[in-house]
């Protein structure tokens, strides 16, 4: 530690505590945020808030786009023009 070797000053520790308490303290908020923003996009969906929850706290990888993207029109299966 920079401190304990004396690389810093007591204020800087005192300042990237400071930083650690704000940000630790913006934690409930943005969770609130999080919860709020999950039922409205429930209600969007015709569901009842919550109902998402499982499916949106499972961690997932973003999925991969193909190089190449199909195109046209889906109902008929010919090229748009």
């Amino acid at each position: 530690m920079q401190a304990e070797s004396g690389l810093s000053t007591d204020l800087d520790v005192a300042q990237a505590l400071e930083t650690v308490q704000s940000t630790e303290a913006t934690i409930p908020t943005l969770e609130i945020d999080v919860q709020q923003m999950e039922n409205a996009l429930a209600i969007l969906l015709a569901e009842r808030p919550g109902t998402l929850d499982s499916e949106l706290s499972e961690v997932k990888p973003i999925p991969v786009i193909p190089a190449r993207l199909p195109w046209g029109f889906p109902e008929t299966g010919s090229p748009a023009s």
